[in-house]
């Protein structure tokens, strides 16, 4: 079984303020170290599904997903939101 521990280890880098700001409020961090390590745990698994998406594009892609029921107009949507529980 593969080891599920995290390799810890201290980095020293110069970043945009504004953007560890950011990326800290977007994730709801509690520090920037934890704002950093969410935002790189994001860009991987980005490349993760970019490439599971590359594999499936090589074999052929999906089926065609496009919906068979007619089309659900704005205001049966606003219809539903106000009939939905709290």
């Amino acid at each position: 079984m593969a080891s599920t521990r995290r390799a810890m280890k201290r980095k020293k880098m110069l970043t945009d303020q504004r953007t560890v700001d950011a990326a800290k409020a977007a994730h709801g961090a509690h520090s920037e170290t934890a704002a950093v390590d969410a935002a790189l745990d994001l860009v991987v698994f980005r490349a993760e599904v970019f490439r599971a998406l590359d594999r499936l594009a090589a074999v052929g892609g999906l089926a065609d997903l496009t919906p068979t029921h007619p089309q659900i107009t704005t205001s049966e949507l606003n219809a539903c939101d106000r009939t939905a529980p709290n």
